[in-house]
């Protein structure tokens, strides 16, 4: 309990700022992330009072597996992670089509590192990939700032990627 306490004070002023600062941070139900966290305090302390000692709970940063080997779906939780799709047949696709910058074939597809947030070791999900021969392939990596490099190309890659997901959804659906 006195950890439970600890933890609650220690971070009482950052949730009050945070609370206060965005008050758009709410969950599916319209409650406040800092309130969940205060009743997930609240829960655990009752718990403790009741004799129930409880493993604590899978964090959204843990492994994606339970004991059991069952797999957690990340994207439901509160502070849901968005899924990385992975799909060889959109892959194969957008690499059939034309180069955005130059229209040359053959075609790589890139995986648009700007379109989700970052996660250790994985690539943005399928759905967030354009094709780019080799040339401007390596171009945009050894550029480094993928943003600027799309703005100073004058092309929107995030909704042509949007394009051919939608597209490469509709040709499949049709088949």
């Amino acid at each position: 309990i006195e950890d439970v306490q600890a933890l609650w004070q220690t971070n009482e002023e950052s949730l009050k700022a945070i609370r206060d600062a965005h008050p758009h941070l709410t969950d599916q139900h319209g409650a406040h992330y800092t309130a969940v966290f205060a009743k997930l305090c609240k829960a655990r302390v009752k718990e403790i009072l009741a004799g129930r000692e409880t493993s604590p709970p899978v964090s959204a940063t843990s492994s994606t597996s339970h004991a059991n080997g069952a797999r957690i779906d990340k994207s439901v939780l509160a502070i849901g992670a968005p899924k990385r799709i992975r799909d060889r047949e959109h892959l194969k696709y957008v690499s059939s089509q034309p180069c955005l910058i130059c229209g040359r074939q053959p075609c790589q597809a890139h995986h648009l590192t700007f379109a989700q947030p970052r996660a250790r070791g994985l690539k943005t999900s399928d759905e967030w990939v354009v094709p780019l021969c080799n040339l401007h392939h390596r171009e945009l990596h050894d550029r480094g700032d993928e943003r600027a490099y799309w703005e100073g190309m004058d092309i929107d890659a995030t909704g042509c990627a949007r394009e051919l997901w939608q597209g490469h959804r509709a040709n499949f659906e049709n088949d």
